[in-house]
């Protein structure tokens, strides 16, 4: 698809903005059904002590799926949750120091090294994915000589 565009736009020197402006528009487009249709996960209602909502999920999780839930959809409450799992991340109730909205959190101490590694894995992907795909045409100009319908022909 990006090189039939790009040679449809090969005349504009900005073509690689109108390409990636194509790339972005369906995340954009989704975002906002993402925010208000996708449901919490069942991990933070758990920790939230939200309860009822954690159950209607389970059970709405699991009638979609065809299944029936274990206990009827009953969760034991996070009180209880965080003595029988042992997960040091319950016992250590480290994100009730952390206000989820505040973008800077992201760089503390505790989450400085996931965010970056997240980061990167997420710069690299894109350079690999989108520079294939913006620079064959102008390999195959410059190096074979040929435009993109003259290779596929």
């Amino acid at each position: 698809v990006g090189i039939l565009l790009q040679m449809f736009l090969a005349a504009d020197p900005l073509w690689w903005r109108y390409m990636l402006l194509i790339c972005i528009l369906p995340g954009l487009g989704s975002l906002p059904f993402v925010c208000l249709y996708y449901p919490e996960s069942p991990h933070w209602l758990l920790v939230n002590k939200k309860q009822a909502e954690l159950e209607a999920l389970l059970l709405q999780l699991a009638a979609t799926n065809g299944v029936e839930p274990l206990e009827g959809g009953k969760c034991a409450p996070c009180s209880e949750a965080e003595e029988h799992t042992g997960s040091f991340i319950l016992r250590q109730e480290w994100w009730r120091k952390y206000d989820v909205a505040d973008i800077a959190e992201l760089f503390s101490a505790p989450l400085r090294g996931s965010t970056i590694f997240c980061t990167a894995v997420w710069v690299v992907c894109g350079f690999v994915y989108y520079g294939h795909i913006f620079i064959y045409p102008v390999l195959l100009e410059d190096v074979w000589h040929l435009t993109a319908s003259e290779a596929y022909s």
